[in-house]
């Protein structure tokens, strides 16, 4: 196979982002520029407003047959009679236009939505071309950038299909210190798998329905998960990934679960009764319950400190939390459909957020905070990413409530995504299949792997311990391990 060139790969990557605009912005025109109607068309549109108004305003409707002569010739020709071809087409034409207009009109509102979302993806596609051609991104082949060493944070490579799990995968978890990575299961199990060779390692059974998430602590001895069973579970390596508490409390489906603080002896939980806990891992004991969403509670993320909670909720709103005295902090409002997730964000974020949209960052100056010692450190969960069944994913300045920047560009629900350590980009995978890679100084697009694969992506996770490694879970079974290169 021929080897092309980075030039001819630059230029074949940039003739087909023009491609695709010529063929949005002919559609655009086409939609935005239809023709003058006929005197036929004129006659139609009139008979169909004068039906439209005989249903619905009779008064009306008589003022307008006085003042438009198409009704009026209307009647006098069925007065008359005309001959047959004339009354069918007459009827037919009359009987169309009263059953249909209100049909018509809702597909008008439609394309109109369409053509903005054209014109949106047009505007996207062609900020990417100018960030393409100033040098700022570029195609896989040529490093994702200019500079040698973009392309490390872009999977690529598949390196094992793990298959075990007889229904859709639901939550991933790797481990905090080993080549290990665990997986839930609508088939009620909890598998964990080596991914450097692909094999099973073990299978924790004990839930009664189908397991929703599920989160290593930091030492890696300790994994929680909830359930469809209402319930929340503790598994402990020291006993053999035996269950060893149970946590009952909830009245609905419990939908995610965090583990709290530094020292990971509390439990936070999310049900579809509209409330979080939380919970004493050591004795299964409620210590507190958390109560503002007004639907399904889907997400939550803890900060790394555990004194901050954010939480996603069918309610199509966000909601930060004082964990230490159950005080909902902020809610944040702006997505259009249900929130499917929400991550906060590593605090090597902070200084691409700071420099790109102007964010200002809580507890130092504009440099991040001053240690003891003279070095910077950043405060992390200064931002959280959420994402949404309305295909955009959202970045929130924690503190001030602002919306920093919105991610549009799937064609489905969105159903996952993480910030990459190097702070500069955020990886999401949706229902539509896809894998998309995101620059944060821009907002934009660089990369997307179609049909990574065969049915909806549910879940996507990078490795801790190693960041050239992340996985993907799907709605058809399986999980694949990629290679970024």
């Amino acid at each position: 196979q021929t080897q092309l060139s980075p030039f001819s790969l630059s230029i074949s990557h940039s003739f087909r982002f023009t491609h695709c605009i010529s063929r949005l912005s002919t559609t655009i025109i086409i939609m935005s520029s239809s023709p003058i109607l006929n005197s036929t068309q004129q006659s139609q549109l009139n008979l169909a407003i004068h039906n439209y108004l005989q249903k619905y305003y009779p008064n009306s409707a008589r003022l307008f047959g006085s003042e438009c002569s198409d009704v009026a010739d209307e009647r006098k020709h069925v007065g008359n009679g005309g001959n047959d071809a004339d009354k069918n087409h007459s009827g037919g034409l009359m009987s169309l236009s009263s059953s249909r207009l209100e049909m018509k009109w809702s597909l008008v509102l439609k394309l109109q939505k369409h053509k903005l979302d054209l014109e949106n993806q047009l505007e996207q596609l062609q900020k990417q071309i100018e960030k393409y051609e100033n040098g700022e991104i570029g195609t896989v082949e040529n490093g994702g950038g200019r500079k040698k060493g973009k392309s490390q944070f872009i999977p690529k490579q598949v390196l094992f299909v793990l298959q075990g799990h007889r229904l859709q995968i639901t939550s991933l978890a790797f481990h905090p210190k080993y080549a290990l990575m665990a997986s839930s299961s609508e088939d009620c199990s909890i598998r964990f798998w080596d991914y450097e060779s692909g094999a099973q390692e073990n299978l924790l059974k004990g839930h009664l329905n189908m397991v929703n998430d599920i989160q290593f602590n930091k030492e890696g001895d300790l994994l929680v998960s909830c359930s469809n069973d209402l319930s929340v579970r503790l598994w402990s390596a020291e006993s053999g990934w035996q269950m060893t508490r149970l946590m009952n409390g909830h009245e609905h489906i419990v939908s995610s679960v965090r583990f709290v603080g530094p020292d990971d002896k509390r439990v936070m939980s999310a049900s579809r009764d509209g409330t979080l806990k939380l919970w004493e891992a050591s004795s299964g004991f409620c210590l507190r319950t958390f109560r503002g969403h007004d639907d399904w509670v889907r997400s939550l993320d803890v900060s790394e400190d555990g004194s901050i909670m954010v939480s996603a909720s069918d309610d199509k709103t966000l909601k930060t939390w004082n964990i230490s005295n159950g005080q909902c902090l902020k809610t944040f409002r702006g997505h259009s459909h249900n929130i499917e997730f929400v991550h906060f964000s590593p605090a090597s974020v902070n200084q691409t957020m700071r420099e790109a949209h102007g964010a200002i960052i809580a507890g130092g100056n504009s440099k991040g905070s001053s240690l003891a010692n003279g070095e910077s450190k950043e405060p992390s969960a200064q931002f959280f990413i959420s994402g949404s069944r309305d295909k955009t994913l959202r970045i929130w300045n924690t503190i001030s409530g602002q919306l920093m920047c919105t991610l549009k560009g799937h064609d489905n629900w969105v159903r996952d995504a993480y910030f990459h350590p190097n702070g500069l980009h955020v990886v999401s995978c949706s229902d539509d299949k896809s894998i998309r890679i995101w620059d944060l100084r821009t907002a934009l697009q660089i990369r997307m792997i179609d049909n990574a694969h065969s049915h909806f992506i549910s879940k996507i996770q990078l490795s801790p311990t190693n960041e050239s490694i992340v996985a993907t879970a799907s709605v058809d079974n399986s999980i694949k391990i990629w290679k970024c290169t």
